[in-house]
């Protein structure tokens, strides 16, 4: 585990600190640094007489409650990623309302090329599950590198999930609990499988429970992870419109499949497209040519008729040093890319999207990167 983890999940225990606060101080004294700088210093950052005593008096307990954690994950084979590591999704990276430290557990990265979360209603019709599971199946045969993520609930969560798994294709299911809490738990054989085709993630500590209030920080996640959201059936009101909200406000593409005029299950999905928040979905190739993934693929070809070029214009420099620092070295993992090129973290890994999205470079398992052009 990062020393970061440590120290950020202690930082978390802190009574008067919540995350803007935390992300404040490990910017300004690192992570390692908090509960060992002076009253001072401390207040210098913006802390006040009480809740600098709340960091001295929790220390012990804060720092007990970070080891327990680290030591169940280790246990049972999960990672902790903080906000601070270079391994830390980087799709959440530039995000504020990010977790400070994400959990982890399974077999595929989360910086795969294409990511679509698919969200709807726990009750959906026979129409919803067969439309659903005939995009999501198509998306996956069309796409290898695509990642579906959902929320593993009931309903349309887990016919996306299985969809993806049916098409050989890995998916993330997001977690409104711990990690040893499966929930619902009729879905535990699924989540099995997930963890060995895809991951299962969360914000919360080992033994939280599924709380109502835990789901709509889940859906933040969920709409965090990816590039695009698909909602299929929904009611005007919901966790699915929550995730759609989330996903508009972190400037993700938002597609609905329309619905009977009517329906109580198509008016969410309607209202979506009617106010033009949403595009209208009604096969694969919709979402598929709104996101120039194919483009993307055949970009991504290697041309045998002329020689390589550089990508198109506009390129900026932090691009220009990445693609030197691959030039001369064919693979790099992203924390060694920022010792090359010297950028820090957070604008590498915003980078290294961008040029992914253009087919400049591709992700490797272990967080690497390959020049493609």
């Amino acid at each position: 585990m990062a020393d970061d983890v440590r120290h950020i999940l202690a930082l978390s225990q802190i009574n008067g600190l919540g995350p803007v606060g935390i992300r404040n101080l490990v910017g300004r004294l690192t992570a390692e640094g908090v509960f060992g700088s002076s009253d001072e210093e401390l207040g210098r950052c913006g802390l006040s007489a009480t809740t600098i005593g709340a960091l001295r008096d929790g220390e012990k307990r804060a720092y007990a409650f970070a080891d327990r954690e680290i030591d169940k994950a280790e246990k049972e084979g999960a990672r902790l990623y903080a906000f601070t590591d270079q391994d830390f999704p980087r799709r959440m990276a530039s995000e504020t309302s990010a977790p400070l430290v994400l959990y982890y557990r399974g077999s595929t990265s989360l910086d795969t090329a294409k990511t679509l979360a698919v969200v709807g209603t726990r009750r959906p019709t026979d129409d919803g599950r067969n439309i659903c599971d005939k995009i999501v199946g198509e998306l996956c045969r069309l796409h290898p590198d695509l990642l579906i993520i959902s929320g593993l609930a009931y309903g349309i969560d887990i016919v996306a999930h299985r969809s993806a798994l049916a098409a050989g294709r890995n998916t993330v299911a997001v977690m409104a609990t711990g990690l040893d809490t499966i929930y619902p738990s009729q879905h535990r054989e699924t989540a099995k499988r997930i963890e060995g085709q895809g991951a299962i993630v969360t914000e919360f500590a080992y033994g939280t429970p599924p709380e109502a209030y835990n789901f709509v920080s889940r859906n933040r996640i969920i709409a965090m992870l990816s590039d695009a959201v698909l909602v299929v059936e929904s009611g005007l009101k919901g966790g699915s419109l929550i995730t759609a909200k989330d996903a508009q406000e972190m400037s993700r593409r938002l597609f609905s499949v329309p619905g009977f005029p009517g329906r109580q299950m198509s008016m969410g999905c309607n209202a979506l497209i009617k106010s033009g928040q949403a595009s209208m979905v009604e096969c694969a190739d919709d979402i598929d040519k709104a996101m120039g993934w194919s483009h993307l693929a055949m970009r991504r070809q290697p041309k045998q008729d002329k020689a390589p070029t550089l990508f198109p214009e506009p390129q900026d420099e932090k691009q220009k040093a990445i693609v030197a620092a691959l030039q001369v070295e064919d693979c790099l993992n992203a924390s060694q890319i920022c010792e090359r090129v010297g950028i820090p973290p957070a604008q590498v890994n915003a980078t290294l999207l961008q040029m992914e999205f253009a087919g400049i470079v591709r992700s490797l398992p272990g967080n690497e990167y390959k020049l493609m052009i």
